[in-house]
């Protein structure tokens, strides 16, 4: 952590008088892979199930954050989402809570360009896709898996999904400032910061609503790495972040928050 970083609550008080923490985005924002299994901890707690035991709920960094600032976390990022289905729940929340949108400070932690959903007729739903593929119990749905392989190989291309990270983020940043409401931005994923410095959208992204973005650590992936702490899924080198990761991006957005508002 950088020296002088820290900053007393007396202190960030000055600054904040939100009630609640919105947060969206991917994995790396719902804290999975923070918990092993534990048969008990399933049946104890009516909001953990065979689908999300891994998720860290106290642990992860929007709950950090939130305790932090004294206010209610409200987080709605999903393992496997894509930057369409950020887009499409913030807005949705937003247009169902127009009465605490004044009170809400948004956090939303962007996932990998190369994402995206799509509505299903048979399924009745949004399915993600990520890296060309179905993501998650959708991997097994043969159907889907056909459709996606074929648009993924007759249809995507990585400049075209460059110039789509852009404009989302450019249209989400546009709408939180037309409607003066309080955000910041996090690269949650990796890459995705310098994929945008390299585009010639880049001038019409606001820099100082985003947490780090012209350091040298500028991503939770690249902050994991660096303090060398990861979750359970830990292979080779690669993992979501861990405990201690999660501990230090809450508080170096604990922090950041004082520069926005």
């Amino acid at each position: 952590m950088k020296e002088g970083f820290h900053i007393t609550e007396q202190e960030i008080g000055c600054y904040f008088n939100m009630k609640y923490l919105y947060v969206n985005g991917c994995s790396m924002s719902d804290g999975s892979c923070l918990k092993k299994y534990d048969k008990e901890r399933v049946k104890k707690l009516d909001y953990v199930n065979n689908d999300n035991w891994d998720i860290g709920f106290d642990e992860r960094w929007s709950k950090l954050l939130s305790k932090k600032l004294e206010i209610e976390e409200i987080n709605e990022a999903q393992h496997g989402g894509s930057n369409d289905r950020i887009i499409r729940m913030t807005m949705d929340w937003c247009s169902n809570n127009k009465s605490k949108l004044k009170d809400t400070l948004f956090v939303i932690g962007w996932t990998s360009f190369n994402r995206f959903e799509f509505w299903d007729n048979f399924l009745n739903r949004f399915v993600q896709v990520s890296n060309g593929e179905p993501t998650h119990n959708d991997r097994d749905d043969k159907r889907l898996q056909l459709y996606v392989n074929q648009y993924w190989k007759e249809r995507h291309n990585d400049l075209e999904t460059y110039d789509k990270l852009l404009r989302k983020v450019i249209s989400l940043q546009s709408f939180f400032k037309s409607n003066n409401l309080s955000f910041l931005f996090v690269d949650a994923i990796g890459n995705q910061i310098k994929i945008i410095k390299e585009h010639r959208y880049e001038s019409f992204v606001d820099k100082k609503h985003w947490w780090n973005y012209d350091e040298q650590v500028n991503s939770f992936s690249d902050l994991a790495f660096k303090l060398d702490s990861f979750g359970i899924d830990y292979n080779d080198g690669e993992g979501h972040p861990g405990i201690e990761a999660h501990e230090e991006l809450s508080e170096q957005l604990y922090v950041k928050v004082k520069n926005i508002l």
